[in-house]
């Protein structure tokens, strides 16, 4: 059975890529850095609420507090925007085609074949499905755009081929 889908990577994608690696690869590093990056928040408004007077350090405190509550709060918006960029305009549109002795992408950069031994996780969120590897990165599939089959049926080959269970984000 092959399954395609197009290949379409936008800002959506991204982001949701960005929230399952984060949530699925950096569990750990995730907690641990929205607790230093909350607590240094508060910390910087005790500062500031507990100051004499009101000068330029108080407003480099305010700006400190902005910016690290909109990238704690914005994140995976923040990471996926700036994979987005770095990913070249030719690769961000095509085709993946998935059968059962691979998986391929066809874009205007080329064609490319990968194995699903590789897979390390697999996340399905808001109508995609990310195959996750283990340097954190990722292939985002665009379930909405399945041709060759249901995604009940493509997820059926994605746990045969690989092994894995596929994680809800």
């Amino acid at each position: 059975m092959e399954f395609t889908f197009d290949l379409n990577y936008n800002q959506k994608a991204m982001t949701v890529m960005a929230k399952a690696i984060r949530t699925g690869l950096q569990e750990e590093q995730d907690k641990k850095s929205k607790i230093l990056g909350w607590g240094f928040v508060v910390l910087t408004v005790l500062i500031l609420l507990f100051s004499e007077s009101f000068g330029w350090m108080q407003i480099a405190a305010c700006v400190i507090i902005a910016g690290f509550s909109a990238y704690l709060i914005w994140q995976d918006k923040v990471n996926g925007y700036l994979a987005l960029k770095k990913l070249p305009e030719k690769m961000r549109k095509g085709r993946w085609l998935f059968r059962e002795d691979g998986y391929f992408s066809d874009t205007e950069a080329g064609e490319s074949d990968y194995s699903y031994k590789n897979i390390f996780l697999m996340v399905e969120s808001q109508g995609y499905m990310m195959l996750v590897f283990h340097e954190g990165t990722a292939h985002v599939i665009d379930l909405s755009t399945i041709q060759g089959g249901t995604a009940a049926d493509f997820r059926k080959l994605l746990r045969r081929q690989t092994n894995l269970t596929i994680q809800e984000a």
